[in-house]
């Protein structure tokens, strides 16, 4: 067994319990041989699926998390993505980049030949296309259409501290959505497992250095359910989360290998508490969504 195939096995032994190994490996014999790639073959076989579909690719993505221009080890779990699912258009879009920097999507451009739009409330920068642009729930769409965004772009990655979830939500719901084939959302970690706290959809409300940005991982897995997408990963750094749309081949079966049990990590403190005025303004989404007369069970 080689390094992959021995991470392979701690994690699922972390993640799923004895049951949970022995419905995978039943399901999905693993031959380690054919995750030992270099790097360079991997990178040049994006677009070109090299793992069959009924295999275990997405637990090996935290071997394979890299940080080049991302915050984390966002570039590698992309790459490595991108190299199992292959690509379409190979166009994203980001926002809440700053000046682009350090993002999610750099990387894809300057080493995979990606391209698509970038978008933030500061300075603008033509030479990658990044536009100055508040965003908003009640205007993301009509940015979307003003940029001329395909409906099927292969990256979405949702970065702004506060409205993340409602924005996803008018994206990708209701009538002609936009369907994104990978969608990457930064989540609070502050939150632990089953609390559905999310930020109210009110741009005029801001994250202020405490613990009030975004929403929690538990409240982004049902959104993306709701959505039709499921949630394969969390960095090992518990910041950014990761979803495969639902069509996509293998993702019926990564579904019920990874449940939510599986990819939580545990909750920790990131920045100052939270005020008990700011703390009202918290919406369980869980709840809004019952009174909403909208699905919560799948």
């Amino acid at each position: 067994m080689d390094d992959e195939a021995h991470m392979v096995h701690a994690y699922i032994c972390h993640g799923l319990g004895l049951i949970g190994i022995a419905t995978m490996i039943s399901l999905f014999p693993m031959e380690a041989k054919s995750y030992h790639r270099t790097s360079a073959s991997r990178r040049a076989n994006i677009g070109n699926p090299a793992i069959p579909t009924a295999s275990m690719w997405p637990f090996l993505l935290q071997a394979h998390e890299n940080k080049v221009y991302s915050q984390n080890g966002e570039d590698g779990i992309l790459e490595f993505i991108f190299q199992n699912i292959g690509t379409t258009n190979k166009y994203y879009v980001e926002f809440g980049v700053e000046d682009g920097h350090e993002c999610n999507t750099r990387y894809l451009r300057e080493k995979l030949n990606f391209h698509g739009l970038l978008m933030d409330s500061g300075a603008p920068n033509s030479d990658i296309n990044l536009q100055q642009e508040f965003i908003k729930t009640s205007t993301i769409r009509s940015l979307f259409e003003k940029y001329e965004v395909p409906r099927e772009p292969d990256l979405l990655s949702i970065d702004i501290d506060s409205t993340d979830l409602w924005i996803w939500r008018k994206l990708c719901g209701g009538k002609q959505p936009y369907r994104p084939r990978v969608v990457v959302l930064e989540y609070n970690m502050n939150y632990a497992m089953y609390e559905y706290w999310t930020n109210p959809d009110d741009p005029t409300v801001f994250w202020e250095a405490d613990g009030m940005f975004g929403a929690s991982l538990s409240a982004l897995h049902l959104a993306g359910r709701q959505l039709g997408y499921t949630l394969i990963y969390t960095d090992k750094n518990s910041v950014n989360a990761f979803f495969l749309r639902d069509d996509l081949p293998g993702v019926e079966q990564y579904r019920s290998m990874l449940p939510l049990e599986a990819i939580h990590r545990p909750a920790r403190p990131l920045h100052a508490p939270m005020s008990p005025q700011r703390r009202a303004k918290l919406v369980d989404y869980r709840i809004w969504c019952t009174i909403n007369d909208i699905p919560v069970s799948f």
